[in-house]
């Protein structure tokens, strides 16, 4: 888990840094600007998850990595070749910048929710989901006003609603895990009724997976709802729809077994 979460790090603040020093770089900043811009988008908002959780000094300033990473990244950004390749071609700047916010957003906001899960002493939905999507538009966030825009997240929703639905299923999926720990007696239950029931092990897998998958659908569906994208929600509720329906294909095959065998 340790070496999953650094490689998540190294990529988000690899994204985040490259993503800030695009905009510096759109600015015409000097090197200086597109640095400290790179470097605010990078650290920014796991700075602002540390103040929440009361993690003084925050890890930013504990361990220097992340800002050296992204200190490194911003000067080769601000290199001639890379600046005249990014800057002599919009369509090849918007989808570079596209993609580094989407790789930035999604790590971060995996790392908040791990994070608030390990230090909070009582760590609810609401303070993960909470926790990873700051840690997710935090920097972005930061590095518009630095630059003197509009937060990209207050003029595209999809942006702050895919942050809020991903950190929503992260937390809903590390909470699961957690409580998986403490359900031996349920599950003991649940093997005992569908033992009598004549229900093999094969098939109570699919029953649980399809129970799991429907709540967690319904949940981010209804995320979505309230960030106002009805169009996501609605695509979101096929999706997890399609998804329940393939993990219970076992159990509608032996079904539709054991009608044949009552037919004939």
């Amino acid at each position: 888990m340790d070496a999953f979460i650094f490689i998540l790090n190294f990529l988000g603040t690899l994204a985040f840094a490259a993503s800030g020093a695009m905009i510096g770089l759109k600015k015409n900043m000097d090197i200086f600007g597109v640095c400290i811009l790179g470097l605010t988008t990078a650290t920014g908002g796991g700075v602002i998850r540390d103040l929440i959780l009361g993690l003084t000094p925050p890890m930013a300033f504990q361990d220097p990595t992340a800002a050296i990473v992204a200190l490194v990244t911003s000067a080769v950004f601000f290199s001639r070749h890379v600046r005249q390749v990014l800057t002599h071609n919009q369509r090849r700047y918007d989808l570079l910048l596209f993609w580094m916010d989407t790789l930035g957003l999604g790590a971060f906001s995996v790392i908040g929710v791990e994070l608030a899960f390990s230090q909070a002493q009582r760590p609810t939905f609401f303070l993960l989901v909470f926790v990873g999507t700051l840690t997710g538009v935090g920097g972005g966030v930061l590095r518009d006003l630095l630059a003197q825009e509009v937060p990209y997240i207050f003029v595209k929703h999809v942006y702050a609603c895919a942050s809020l639905a991903g950190a929503a299923l992260c937390a809903g999926l590390w909470m699961l895990a957690m409580a998986a720990e403490g359900m031996g007696a349920v599950v003991a239950l649940m093997e005992e009724l569908a033992e009598q029931a004549g229900l093999s092990e094969v098939l109570l897998e699919p029953v649980m997976k399809t129970v799991a998958l429907s709540i967690l659908t319904r949940l981010t569906a209804e995320i979505c709802r309230s960030a106002g994208e009805g169009g996501v929600a609605a695509f979101v509720e096929t999706a997890g729809a399609v998804l329940a329906l393939l993990a219970a294909l076992p159990l509608v095959r032996a079904v539709a077994r054991l009608m044949g065998e009552l037919l004939v």
